[in-house]
C-alpha cells in the first residue's frame, strides 16, 4: 500500500491511466537490475525517481571524464570513484525510500549465479537488465 507521502510524489504518473496506483504499487513491490549500465545508468535514476522498490546494480569500474557526457548520475566531482558509489550518493538524495543495493564487482561466469541470487525480475518494462559472460 502506498503511503499519502508517495502518493503525493507519484501523483504526476499515477494518472497515466496504464500505471494508477495498482502499477504504482506494483512498482514499489519491483525490483531493478542494472549491471554495467554504461550509458544506461539513466535508466536507474529514472527507476529510482519512479519509486522502483529495490535497484541492484553491479559495476567494477570508476567514473571517467568519457562518461559525464551520456551518464546523468556521474559529476566532475566523481571522476576517479567507484561508478556504484557515485549513483548511491546521487539515487538515495533523489529518492531516499528506494532500497539500494551496490556491488562492485565484474560479471563472471564463477559469479553469476551469486549475483542473481533472490533477485526476482520486474515485469515493468523499464526495468532494464543485461547479462554478458566472455
Amino acid at each position: 500500500m502506498l503511503t499519502p507521502s508517495e502518493r503525493d510524489r507519484y501523483d504526476r504518473q499515477m494518472m497515466i491511466p496504464e500505471i494508477g496506483e495498482d502499477g504504482q504499487e506494483k512498482l514499489k513491490r519491483s525490483r531493478s537490475s542494472l549491471e554495467e549500465p554504461g550509458p544506461r545508468v539513466s535508466d536507474c535514476d529514472l527507476s529510482g525517481g519512479r519509486g522502483s522498490g529495490r535497484i541492484r546494480m553491479i559495476d567494477h569500474d570508476q567514473v571517467a571524464l568519457s562518461n559525464l557526457n551520456r551518464q546523468i548520475l556521474h559529476w566532475e566531482e566523481d571522476v576517479g570513484r567507484k561508478k556504484v558509489d557515485s549513483a548511491r550518493t546521487k539515487l538515495s538524495r533523489l529518492n531516499s525510500t528506494v532500497e539500494l543495493e551496490m556491488m562492485a564487482e565484474t560479471i563472471a561466469e564463477d559469479n553469476v549465479s551469486r549475483l542473481w541470487t533472490a533477485l526476482t525480475p520486474s515485469l515493468m518494462p523499464w526495468t532494464i537488465c543485461r547479462l554478458a559472460i566472455s
